[in-house]
């Protein structure tokens, strides 16, 4: 545009000047010739007229140009985002649920027997082993005891709860009495004949008579002369006797135990002393000290 500018100002220039030299000529003045040293003057003045022309038209269109440069940027600026990126979402694996059962069943942290009721002294009837479930059908009074199917044969039988979890509802289940305790399979009523001493030194042999009554055991012996009296309470399985003995002028603790239904190894006075017996011909046993 600035081009066509020039151009055009260039050819409105040339144009007066044709206007004024043939303007001249129509007035009938006459000119005084022109030297050839004055027409090249001339033409150097219109020529540099010309030039001015061109170079104010170049220096506006660098001038337009640079202006235009300018406002331009030489790179595009990198957007700026102003939006607000949703938090990160953390996923919670879902907690899996186990199912309450519709009855209760229990399982056992160590392996446990299944008796006919609740002690030692009812017989083994089954056992709980680890890994092993069975249903609660019952419980016992004092809640030491859950009666459940028996997991070895048909029946039920009493499980000791100590290592025993049970999973589902309990507060419905009955409550059992227990069986009658069985008939013990061991019977200190007897004449026993005892040995009785330091371990490693010479001993005593001392002859005893028990009677037993139920889970107590009462018996006398002579011993330089003076009555020894002697009474204990047997174990819940009949195997360990513990208790007192005592003369007319001291006293102390005695503990007894079977090491089968004629042999018992023993000790008096906290471990001071061995005490062992047998009978019905049956050896002494070997240690004698015990239990």
């Amino acid at each position: 545009m600035q081009r066509k500018r020039s151009f055009w100002l260039v050819s409105i220039f040339l144009i007066i000047m044709s206007w004024v030299l043939a303007g001249c000529n129509a007035s009938g003045v006459v000119e005084p010739e022109l030297s050839a040293e004055d027409l090249a003057q001339t033409a150097i003045a219109a020529t540099l007229v010309v030039e001015g022309a061109i170079q104010t038209g170049v220096a506006e269109t660098l001038a337009s140009s640079d202006q235009i440069d300018a406002d331009e940027p030489e790179q595009a600026p990198v957007p700026t985002s102003t939006e607000t990126l949703p938090p990160t979402i953390t996923l919670t694996p879902t907690e899996t649920l186990t199912p309450t059962p519709d009855k209760p069943m229990v399982n056992v942290s160590v392996n446990t027997n299944c008796r006919s009721g609740p002690g030692v002294q009812y017989d083994i009837s089954g056992a709980l082993m680890i890994g092993e479930q069975a249903e609660v059908v019952g419980a016992s009074f004092d809640g030491g005891y859950w009666i459940i199917k028996n997991p070895d044969r048909a029946g039920e039988c009493w499980l000791w709860g100590y290592y025993a979890t049970v999973v589902g509802e309990t507060a419905g289940l009955p409550k059992f009495t227990p069986p009658p305790t069985p008939t013990p399979a061991y019977n200190w009523t007897g004449t026993w004949t005892t040995s009785f001493g330091v371990t490693g030194m010479m001993h005593e042999s001392i002859v005893i008579n028990l009677t037993q009554t139920g889970s107590s055991v009462t018996g006398s012996f002579l011993l330089g002369g003076d009555t020894v009296n002697l009474g204990g309470t047997l174990s819940i399985d009949y195997l360990t006797l513990t208790g007192t003995w005592s003369d007319s002028t001291t006293s102390g603790p005695f503990v007894f135990k079977l090491v089968s239904a004629n042999q018992f190894i023993g000790n008096r006075d906290s471990g001071e002393y061995e005490w062992c017996g047998h009978r019905a011909g049956a050896g002494l046993p070997s240690p004698c000290m015990g239990p």
